[in-house]
């Protein structure tokens, strides 16, 4: 089970492996998640924005989750599932589905429903429906503009004091002070930041880790960056965070009027890499990453990281 002591690290984004018809490959999917388990990451979660949530169905997400915690319960990574929805009753009814299996998960990850923001009132009336559902599992937040709304310190604490296992954000919030402000705030909650090339100075301000995708390319690296992080060796951990800023000017920069998803750009990337067997395909209405792009990822990621695969 998820608790402020433990909620920290990284946490991987698991994929789901499909082939170019969006049809998933089991075997796969169970590889990779092995794959992330055995890196020795802190923590995985599935069907967030990386595994598609908004592309299954709730048949598709129940076999997701029921194989995702069968092959994770053979180590000791902490579990999330993502449950997003559109509205509240299909936000509660994937909760449902994540908590009645045979295996539990450690914490559940919840967005706002995004199709038009919320007001307080509402924002506080669907937490509460969450949390009666959840069966007493940990709650993260995905504060993601993508709900229309992000939510700061005087939002959160009047949450909390009618939520309490509401323990954790996945934060992306892009105004630097009102992050830091966030971090700084004296409430019972860990913040993770969405990416490696903030990971330095976010733990300086407080973070608690980062919720990556990095790690299913290059795990070693990644590992690395958050324990100099810990280990308050700033300077080395500068070095190899300036690896990944690199990555992005030079490899992700040139791609931006691509209009990937979030999903196209982790599952392109994960190909770029080649860690993972998860190819680049994704569900339409979105495209897949073009196989020049990936060509391209690959050639930068191989310049920057060579040593670390």
């Amino acid at each position: 089970m998820l608790t402020l002591d433990n909620l920290k690290g990284i946490f991987a984004a698991v994929p789901i492996a499909a082939q170019p018809d969006g049809s998933f490959i089991e075997e796969d999917y169970r590889a990779d998640i092995r794959t992330v388990c055995e890196t020795g990451t802190h923590g995985a979660y599935t069907t967030g924005t990386t595994g598609e949530w908004y592309a299954v169905d709730d048949k598709e997400f129940a076999w997701m989750v029921e194989v995702f915690l069968e092959e994770t319960s053979a180590y000791p990574t902490l579990t999330q599932i993502g449950c997003g929805g559109l509205s509240t009753k299909a936000t509660l009814d994937r909760i449902k589905i994540a908590v009645k299996g045979s295996h539990r998960p450690d914490g559940l990850q919840i967005l706002l429903p995004p199709w038009q923001p919320l007001t307080d009132d509402e924002v506080l009336d669907f937490f509460k429906a969450v949390a009666d559902t959840a069966e007493g599992i940990p709650l993260v937040h995905y504060n993601t503009m993508r709900s229309k709304r992000l939510l700061l310190e005087r939002e959160y604490e009047k949450i909390l004091s009618a939520i309490p296992t509401l323990i954790g954000s996945k934060s992306a919030i892009s105004s630097l002070p009102e992050f830091v402000a966030l971090l700084r705030a004296d409430l019972p909650m860990n913040h993770f930041v969405g990416g490696e090339s903030s990971l330095v100075q976010m733990t300086i301000w407080g973070s608690k880790g980062i919720y990556s995708d990095f790690i299913n390319y290059w795990p070693r690296a990644s590992l690395k960056l958050y324990a100099l992080c810990q280990e308050r060796k700033w300077e080395e951990a500068i070095a190899l965070q300036e690896k990944y800023i690199a990555f992005d000017l030079e490899g992700q920069k040139p791609l931006e009027n691509r209009g990937y998803t979030d999903a196209g750009w982790d599952k392109g990337k994960g190909e770029a890499a080649g860690f993972l067997k998860c190819k680049r395909y994704i569900r339409p209405p979105h495209r897949a990453m073009r196989e020049e792009d990936v060509i391209h990822l690959r050639n930068v990621g191989q310049k920057y990281f060579s040593d670390w695969t």
